[in-house]
């Protein structure tokens, strides 16, 4: 079982159907031109890099943890892809300013003490008119029950949700205007599977097992019963003004 996990993370560079929908999210934002410079901030085990690097971009990715940092080097190397790694603070980020065309973080910001200093350092680093791109956790659904949040952001270290209205408000405060914003994972299916995969995080197995029917039920459903303003996470791509 370890095998398989370790070959599919290498293969689609995640073994939760939640991280794909994400991905997809980010990926469809980005300006994919050759030698276009990225960095990951809280990029945790590399999944976003690995796929940006095989599309030949110039990508970065930072993290705190130094264990998730020294996986994500191991798997660059084995894989052949430029070692791109370093432990490092996404409240003090140890780039220079104005050096990147893109940012992404990936269900990252509701993590950060402060949010605000956080967006100001990905912003600091963004070239004028380059892109931040990032998804956040929101649980806006009505259906959401105070329980299940409660445990949620007791579970996951969850300091701060976002609507699109707070968030799109926290992103003008340092200067970054929005040019889109979209909820994901917003019909009543993908909210029972979400749910399910928070219940039974732990079980590997499991992941494994619903990824595929998940991933695809929650596409279905969402796009066929999907409310607008409200859903498990929220994407949002802006420019530095």
């Amino acid at each position: 079982m370890l095998l398989k996990k370790r070959s599919l993370y290498k293969s689609i560079g995640t073994t939760t159907f939640i991280r794909l929908i994400e991905y997809k999210s980010i990926l469809k934002s980005i300006p994919l031109y050759k030698n276009l410079m990225i960095c990951d901030v809280a990029c945790g085990r590399g999944a976003l890099v690995f796929k940006l690097l095989k599309k030949r971009l110039r990508v970065y990715g930072i993290d705190r943890s130094e264990e998730t940092i020294s996986i994500a080097t191991r798997i660059t190397r084995e894989e052949h892809l430029p070692d791109s790694f370093i432990v490092g603070d996404a409240l003090n980020l140890p780039y220079r300013s104005n050096c990147f065309l893109v940012v992404v973080s990936n269900s990252s910001l509701e993590h950060f003490s402060d949010d605000i200093k956080a967006l100001r350092e990905m912003k600091r680093v963004l070239k004028p008119k380059g892109l931040l791109i990032l998804t956040v956790d929101s649980l806006s659904l009505t259906r959401i029950s105070k329980k299940f949040k409660e445990m949620h952001k007791k579970v996951f270290f969850i300091n701060n949700y976002y609507t699109h209205i707070s968030l799109i408000e926290k992103l003008h405060t340092v200067g970054l205007e929005v040019i889109f914003y979209e909820y994901y994972l917003t019909s009543f299916i993908s909210y029972f599977l979400y749910r399910l995969g928070v219940y039974f995080r732990k079980s590997g197995w499991l992941s494994l097992a619903i990824l595929p029917i998940a991933y695809s039920l929650c596409s279905i459903f969402d796009k066929l019963f999907g409310i607008k303003n409200a859903g498990i996470g929220l994407v949002a791509k802006c420019q530095k003004l």
